[in-house]
């Protein structure tokens, strides 16, 4: 896995995230709208009815367990990013990366924000990531 991967995989987790969050709430309002009480669904699962609201709430459930895997994960995958970027010696590659791979803004955005063409940021971006390291824990 390149570093460009590595990172990029964070923001992708990041949106997986969003997602299933969306589709939980959709869910929820379903449930809401018939009537149907989901406040303490996170407790247990719902036995096995066999009825759509059952299976809306057990549905509701799995994505609030994926959730905070992902989330546990996303932590983790954040801290590691943050601590190997961290090492650059220069601060321009230090700060483009943190600010693309942590903060998502675009490489536009961050050629505007430190007066640079969006060549320059493209190079110091490549220059940076040639140079990360990461543990074997990593990949």
């Amino acid at each position: 896995m390149t570093a460009h991967e590595y990172l990029g995989q964070i923001h992708e987790l990041d949106i997986q995230i969003r997602r299933k969050q969306e589709k939980a709430r959709k869910i929820k309002e379903s449930l809401y709208a018939s009537g149907i009480s989901y406040e303490n669904i996170g407790d247990a699962k719902p036995h096995n009815t066999g009825d759509a609201m059952g299976e809306a709430m057990a549905k509701v459930i799995d994505y609030l367990q994926e959730i905070e895997d992902d989330t546990a994960h996303l932590i983790v995958l954040r801290i590691e990013a943050d601590n190997i970027i961290g090492q650059l010696e220069d601060e321009a590659e230090r700060r483009i990366l943190e600010q693309h791979y942590l903060f998502y803004e675009s490489i536009e955005k961050i050629a505007e924000d430190m007066g640079y063409t969006t060549r320059t940021v493209y190079r110091y971006r490549n220059s940076g990531l040639e140079k990360l390291t990461f543990p074997e824990s990593c990949h």
